[in-house]
């Protein structure tokens, strides 16, 4: 398929998608049509400019977690759906120590010091925003979903624990926690690559933080935005492969 026909493809897709109301989006039937059109407008993103900076956009690629040390500010913001784009601007200086960044501080507490959730500044935000009437933490909207996140957690951990940490790509896809309407290699830890080669999370965050307080060894990633200014290729300390001395 050329870049014409890519684009055709695209916009046929897109037009179906923007007719899906809010009901019909989050039942199964439609999650292979828009994992189809991620996949596609990822790779005519590639074909278009990003294979210039010899990067795959759905490609695995390997790190330590502590080589990510930045997060991606509030604005702007991007995420696993910018995959294959390139962006100037000051994104990466911008950038917030993922050190402070309060989910991880919260994930610390509650696995290397043994705290109860509700001593965590996660869930004393959490419960501030429920009581406005808000929704928060990745859709919970009651006291029983903030119990049910952390338990999910909690679980999260004890596997990743006890059984290494296993890429997204290849753990079953389902309606719970795990659902996705990315495609598989969109489901990894996502990250920008910045002008000086600087990795910046996008998505991932509390994988990437229990990884962290596990001191995984390596952690699969994928590079979803790259800086305009970076030379290209892939940064320092970031491979193809998985270290043959990683363990987990």
């Amino acid at each position: 398929m050329n870049l014409f026909q890519l684009q055709r493809y695209l916009f046929a897709v897109h037009n179906k998608i923007n007719r899906l109301d809010i009901s019909q989006l989050v039942l199964s039937y439609s999650q292979p049509l828009i994992r189809r059109y991620f996949t596609m407008i990822t790779e005519y993103r590639y074909q278009s400019q990003f294979k210039n900076k010899q990067i795959h956009p759905r490609q695995r690629y390997y790190t330590r977690p502590d080589t990510i040390q930045k997060l991606i500010a509030p604005e702007p913001s991007f995420s696993v759906a910018n995959s294959g784009e390139i962006h100037g601007g000051q994104w990466d200086t911008e950038a917030e120590d993922f050190d402070e960044y309060r989910i991880y501080h919260s994930l610390k507490k509650r696995f290397e010091r043994g705290w109860e959730w509700d001593r965590t500044r996660q869930l004393e935000h959490a419960k501030q925003l429920i009581r406005s009437g808000e929704s928060c933490w990745h859709g919970c909207s009651s006291m029983q979903d903030l119990r049910s996140r952390c338990s999910y957690l909690d679980d999260l951990y004890k596997t990743i624990k006890e059984n290494g940490y296993t890429p997204q790509s290849e753990l079953t896809v389902d309606r719970g926690e795990n659902a996705s309407f990315y495609p598989p290699t969109l489901r990894e830890i996502s990250v920008a690559v910045g002008r000086d080669g600087d990795l910046v999370l996008l998505d991932g965050r509390h994988r990437l933080s229990i990884a962290k307080i596990l001191d995984i060894d390596q952690i699969p990633i994928q590079i979803a935005v790259v800086h305009a200014e970076w030379d290209g290729g892939l940064p320092e300390d970031v491979s193809h492969r998985k270290s043959h001395s990683a363990t987990n």
